[in-house]
């Protein structure tokens, strides 16, 4: 079997702006967008789920071309690629896109990973792993129904009374009930 160049290609985002991005990169903290390159094309992530171009094709109005990285070779089929790519169309569906969750640099680091043994470069998504740090999310805050709140309600009242054992408001026998202590 053939063995083809697994390359990495990084995007800036235009709209972060050319000062921010190069601060953001000397500090290892740049908002980048990936794509895996095998095989004569180009892999990434959206919220519309996975998809493939023309290798740099992604460049445009939102990104340019940063750098291009060759992670490794890949040995195998066009048939074993397309398998590996459906395999990860269930961790990677359509709508599951999150800044901080799962970006096309987590999609490009499982890729990766399963072609070549070796994942993208920690500093790539590192920025995502800031903002899960800082518990931000991409989903934003959200309204509940008066159902969701109060079952929420009841499971984090449950939670409580057990972390702190304390016995439920029906449970009388348990109010009463002393604590025997041994020496």
């Amino acid at each position: 079997m053939a063995r083809r160049d697994v390359r990495l290609h990084l995007y800036e985002f235009v709209e972060v702006g050319d000062r921010t991005n190069r601060v953001l990169s000397a500090v290892n903290l740049a908002v980048l967008h990936s794509g895996v390159e095998v095989c004569g094309w180009e892999y990434s992530f959206n919220d519309k789920g996975i998809f493939r171009t023309r290798p740099l094709q992604i460049s445009g109005a939102r990104c340019r071309h940063k750098e291009s990285l060759v992670l490794g070779q890949y040995v195998g089929s066009l048939n074993e690629l397309n398998g590996v790519v459906n395999e990860l169309r269930g961790d990677f569906a359509p709508g599951t896109y999150s800044l901080v969750a799962k970006n096309c640099n987590h999609f490009s680091d499982a890729l990766a990973s399963r072609l070549v043994g070796v994942g993208i470069p920690r500093h790539v998504n590192r920025i995502a792993g800031l903002g899960s740090s800082l518990l931000l999310s991409s989903k934003g805050f959200q309204v509940e129904s008066e159902e969701q709140v109060d079952a929420a309600s009841a499971t984090e009242t449950a939670s409580w009374r057990s972390w702190f054992s304390l016995p439920s408001s029906g449970d009388e026998a348990g109010r009463h009930k002393k604590k025997e202590l041994t020496a």
